[in-house]
């Protein structure tokens, strides 16, 4: 039986050999990006929640492999450069949650627990 990492690894593999996702096209994607289709992967993971998930294991394989394809592309990229030292902005947050069809809770942009009965 293969480990996690390995098991992570040769997806990894298999979605560059099945999609052509090498470091060529990876690199054209920014963090928002990557956030972004993380996001929607694991959101689509999460989201029939009193079901199970067919092949739920597999598909955080997958997710894995693409966090790992993302962790890539970070490390190819100049050091120093403004991509590899923003953070994400309260905006982007916004702009972000709009796109998956979610609005911030307040106070949940900056780190804090939102009120009781106030979207919690």
């Amino acid at each position: 039986m293969l480990s996690v990492v390995n098991e992570v690894a040769v997806e990894r593999f298999a979605q560059v050999e099945k999609h052509g996702r090498n470091a060529e096209h990876d690199d054209n994607h920014d963090r928002r990006s990557w956030a972004w289709y993380l996001g929607q992967r694991v959101h689509n993971l999460a989201c029939p929640f009193d079901e199970a998930v067919p092949d739920e294991r597999r598909q955080l394989i997958e997710i894995a492999a693409i966090a790992v394809a993302a962790v890539e592309a970070y490390d190819r990229r100049p050091r120093g450069s403004i991509e590899t030292n923003m953070m994400l902005s309260e905006a982007d947050v916004e702009r972000l949650r709009a796109q998956w069809g979610e609005t911030p809770r307040s106070g949940e942009v900056r780190g804090e627990q939102p009120a009781p009965g106030n979207g919690a």
